[in-house]
């Protein structure tokens, strides 16, 4: 992703006076010097000006991606697919608490109104915001859960942590979240059955696909799925 793109993004929202941060996977791949596939954006206060202005710049109305509070918006800006949501003002540390894994508990922020003094924008995503002991993770090749509440607010979660484990190159499953996965892994049943088949389908894409076919089974997520 150019950075030009995000300094774009940045004076969008300097446009419209929104506090909006870059947050998950985009700045966990920085980390990691990998590609980024995504983008999340999340804006502490209304959403709307913001999304009016991407909105604009894009040429596309936002669609509602996720229903799931906090309520998703998805855009497509040229060649990205971008999701924003939003929190309250002052929210963002609850926010990166609610998330999946520490590895996508990290943010940085895009604009803040009023923080000249911030530095550019480049410095700013290279030392992300870390609550959680994300980065430590990001070092260790570690994937860790951030809260039992968390995995079982969304089973897709479950899910999720071999998507994860089996894309990113020598990352291994944290034991306690393995455990934590396996006494809850019949709770996957309830799950769209859409929602399953993204994660399936990015599995199966993977060079390591055969791993995490044999990691779903040890968590006793194969069958039911």
């Amino acid at each position: 992703m150019s950075e030009d793109l995000l300094r774009e993004l940045s004076h969008l929202a300097e446009s419209v006076g929104a506090t909006v941060h870059v947050v998950g996977g985009y700045l966990r791949d920085r980390v990691l010097r990998r590609e980024p596939v995504d983008l999340d954006l999340l804006v502490e206060g209304p959403p709307a000006p913001f999304l009016q202005a991407l909105s604009r710049r894009a040429r596309f109305e936002p669609i509602v991606f996720s229903r799931r509070e906090p309520v998703t918006y998805r855009i497509a800006l040229d060649d990205w697919l971008i999701d924003v949501s939003a929190c309250e003002p002052g929210g963002l540390g609850d926010e990166l608490r609610r998330r999946d894994f520490t590895l996508n508990a990290l943010s940085a922020p895009l604009y803040t109104p009023g923080a000249a003094s911030h530095p550019d924008l480049v410095s700013r995503l290279d030392r992300p915001f870390d609550p959680l002991g994300g980065l430590a993770d990001l070092m260790a090749r570690r994937i860790r859960h951030i809260s039992l509440a968390g995995l079982e607010e969304d089973p897709l979660r479950l899910l999720r942590a071999v998507r994860l484990t089996t894309t990113l190159d020598g990352f291994v499953l944290d034991h306690t979240t393995r455990e934590a996965i396996q006494s809850r892994a019949g709770r996957i049943a309830s799950v769209a059955v859409e929602r399953v088949l993204g994660e399936m389908e990015v599995i199966l894409a993977c060079p390591r696909a055969g791993a995490g076919l044999r990691m779903m089974r040890e968590m006793n997520l194969l069958f039911p799925i």
